[in-house]
């Protein structure tokens, strides 16, 4: 079960109601169902430097509370698709398939290999992210009739 915190100031052109039916919308089409009792703390604010972040808050080896930071000052379109984006990073994180470890020294890992000097541009989280942040907002407009 996915338990979503909302905080911020949202665009008025999008209600709360929206966020959290495309969050639902997210876990489900991600096959994210199974994991219980997780969370996530949504928080529209003025980033610099980012449309978005998300970070696990309890656990690098099996996080289950989540913090997505949202850059409230985008279009309508890319709210949801940096909500969609740092989505893909929970699953990620859930799964196991993205960890970062902190002992002896900071490593990132990606399904068991070492990405820790791998360019932002050729990190494989990131392309995969990138690529279904479209694929779930495209798709849930179609199915939503949004």
């Amino acid at each position: 079960m996915f338990d979503f915190d909302i905080e911020g100031k949202l665009r008025k052109s999008i209600p709360e109601d929206t966020v959290r039916d495309f969050l639902d919308f997210c876990v489900e089409e991600l096959k994210l169902n199974r994991f219980k009792y997780v969370e996530v703390h949504v928080k529209f604010s003025r980033l610099k430097d980012a449309a978005g972040w998300c970070t696990w808050e309890d656990d690098n080896i099996r996080p289950r509370e989540f913090t997505i930071d949202c850059l409230n000052t985008q279009t309508d379109e890319d709210i949801f698709k940096t909500l969609a984006h740092e989505m893909v990073h929970v699953k990620q994180m859930l799964k196991g398939e993205s960890k970062e470890l902190f002992k002896p020294a900071y490593r990132k890992y990606w399904k068991g290999e070492d990405h820790t000097n791998t360019t932002y541009e050729e990190q494989p989280w990131e392309k995969e992210a990138y690529a279904l942040q479209d694929v779930l907002y495209d798709r849930y407009h179609e199915e939503c009739e949004v």
